[in-house]
């Protein structure tokens, strides 16, 4: 994305070279396609979270998801648990929608040079899988990444970033392809 490059706002005026309207239409795009990303959230028994990731939900059936991440988000999976997290909708009012985590069943698949990993998780909750498609990508072309972003946030001025930030939503992040 330009905006990664630090070319800030371009000559449309708007961050990535978009027009308000155009930013809007990609990311309301999107936007139905967050029921497909899972946050994957590595717990370890005496401090907490210590890690996260973004997976998303590739095929389901009637007993589980199949599941696909980067290899990454595993490389200490000899370190505590490793649970998933789905959206729970726009909502946050809504009693109903506790945030549920479901244990990662198995791990099937996973290739450390290309950063990919496939797993299971048992007795999820109904949801649309993502489409992978094999459309030729070009320069120009009008992305958009989701997943969840955790930044780290420093206690004081002075600490080492330390807190983990478990954000609620999946961002949606609209860009171009260079």
């Amino acid at each position: 994305m330009e905006a990664a490059r630090g070319t800030g706002a371009s000559s449309s005026g708007f961050l990535s070279g978009f027009t308000p309207n155009e930013y809007k239409t990609l990311v309301v795009s999107a936007k139905p396609l967050r029921g497909s990303v899972v946050r994957i959230i590595q717990v370890l028994k005496d401090e907490g979270v210590i890690g996260t990731g973004t997976a998303f939900l590739v095929h389901r059936d009637e007993r589980r998801g199949l599941f696909l991440t980067c290899e990454h988000n595993f490389v200490e999976d000899n370190k505590g648990s490793f649970v998933i997290r789905f959206f729970g909708g726009d909502n946050e009012d809504d009693e109903d929608n506790e945030d549920q985590d479901y244990p990662i069943e198995r791990i099937f698949n996973r290739d450390s040079k290309r950063d990919i990993l496939l797993f299971s998780a048992k007795d999820i909750p109904e949801c649309q899988c993502l489409q992978i498609s094999t459309d030729e990508v070009k320069p120009e072309d009008n992305v958009v990444m989701i997943g969840y972003v955790s930044p780290t946030l420093s206690l004081n001025a002075n600490d080492e970033p330390k807190e983990l930030v478990l954000v609620k939503k999946p961002a949606v992040i609209p860009g171009k392809i260079l």
